[in-house]
């Protein structure tokens, strides 16, 4: 949790002045009440759009300037906002702070992930409820708060939730042979705006918003390649673990040097030839900002491989991807 006042303990103070006038004996708020019901006005203004729709308070009531305006207010929309205020107040208008661990997802991995291969049938008959909760716990972070949170809080954050949200929409369809049988064409699941993530980024994202407008463009991490998964065979294996903000690039590592390790990509020092998965031929400009390739995968190797990648000759090819679903 953030120090900065928020509209929850606005809403306290709020909520502790209207207690003062209900002790004094009067009821309702009367024409002397006027800097009070601005007050209240201003601070409802500054609500996120949830708490605005349920008053229909829009950014127009709020003459358009986020709180800083002076509200033009409709009918019954005051005793509403009071309402909403002793609503918040009673329950302590305290928010859970978020699970920068994510043991929920940890806990649902462990149960239908193995070694990267996913019980999606059983995940889907036994597990909805579960994975529904930790997207719940995503959706309600707000914008507020992400500021406040460090890289490494976001990059979990963002991994975990794009791995968590391409389990939810291959259950919505599975049974599946693979992701690419969702929707009209091909690749349509990965365009679908259907992360409902609107307190946070103030619109639904999809997929691919949250792999490249995010991770790789506000964020800028090149090992999100290995964390991110497209349920796919080719793709890195699903991790029995969340990714945590406390070790995120440890684990991001790890699943670098993992993955290089698979038969995802081949090496024959022999032959100085490279066979490597096509993630490093869509994205090779973020494995080159720093050097070669070649260099950056010598990084993650096996050491076997790593000490001959950098004599010269080596040539490169790239392998199919298999976009077959990662089910057991």
């Amino acid at each position: 949790m953030d120090g900065r006042r928020g509209p929850a303990s606005k809403g306290t103070e709020v909520v502790k002045k209207l207690t003062k006038r209900g002790r004094g004996g009067r009821g309702g708020i009367g024409p002397s009440d006027t800097g009070f019901v601005a007050e209240t006005s201003r601070w409802a203004c500054t609500l996120d759009n949830s708490h605005r729709s349920a008053l229909r308070l829009s950014s127009e009531n709020c003459g358009g300037f986020e709180g800083f305006g002076r509200p033009r207010l409709r009918p019954g929309w005051v005793r509403a906002a009071l309402v909403l205020v002793l609503v918040m107040g009673a329950s302590g208008a305290r928010a859970e702070p978020f699970d920068h661990q994510h043991g929920a997802w940890t806990q649902l991995l462990r149960s239908y992930d193995h070694d990267g291969r996913v019980d999606y049938a059983a995940w889907k008959t036994g597990g909805r409820a579960a994975l529904d909760a930790y997207l719940s716990s995503l959706e309600a972070v707000t914008g507020e708060s992400y500021a406040s949170w460090t890289r490494e809080q976001r990059l979990a954050y963002w991994i975990n939730a794009y791995n968590a949200y391409m389990v939810k929409l291959v259950l919505d369809h599975y049974p599946l042979g693979s992701v690419r049988e969702i929707g009209l064409l091909p690749f349509a699941a990965f365009k679908d705006h259907f992360i409902p993530l609107e307190k946070l980024r103030g619109e639904k994202l999809s997929l691919d918003d949250v792999e490249n407008r995010i991770l790789r463009k506000e964020i800028g991490e090149q090992l999100i390649h290995f964390g991110i998964v497209c349920a796919s065979r080719s793709c890195p294996v699903l991790r029995n673990e969340a990714y945590r903000a406390s070790e995120v690039m440890a684990q991001l590592e790890a699943a670098a040097r993992s993955f290089l390790a698979s038969d995802r990509n081949r090496f024959d020092p022999e032959h100085h030839k490279a066979e490597l998965s096509s993630i490093f031929k869509w994205f090779h400009e973020d494995f080159e900002r720093t050097g070669t390739l070649l260099q950056f995968v010598a990084r993650y190797a096996p050491p076997a491989v790593a000490s001959h990648l950098a004599e010269p000759g080596w040539t490169i090819e790239y392998l199919d991807y298999d976009w077959s679903l990662n089910g057991l």
